[in-house]
């Protein structure tokens, strides 16, 4: 059994692909012009587009002024888990946070 590709118009692919290098996810840009996300990225990358950075799904990372208020707590002799309490912050699967050489503790 052979496979039949679609075959997408110019115009198509250029809009779904200005919308990716603005910012737009490839999956948001499948829904919004219903060209496959793999032919928008194969588009991109032939072209030698550069593309927005798109921010991550799913949950943000700590900012810096939280994690220097716990790192502090427990350099001042708090245990891991009441540093992360008093910051607001939990320990996430048993992992407790490190100062690193970007906290002055040097190498």
């Amino acid at each position: 059994m052979t496979r039949a590709w679609k075959r997408r118009s110019e115009v198509d692919l250029q809009a779904a692909a200005k919308a990716v290098i603005a910012g737009v996810s490839y999956r948001d840009a499948e829904k919004m012009t219903g060209i496959p996300c793999s032919t928008v990225r194969k588009y991109i990358v032939d072209r030698g587009l550069v593309r927005a950075s798109v921010p991550r799904r799913g949950p943000k990372g700590i900012d810096r002024a939280t994690l220097t208020q716990a790192l502090e707590a427990v350099a001042g002799g708090a245990s891991h888990r009441a540093a992360a309490k008093a910051a607001g912050i939990g320990v996430i699967h048993g992992r407790e946070p490190r100062a690193g050489p970007a906290f002055g503790d040097g190498l």
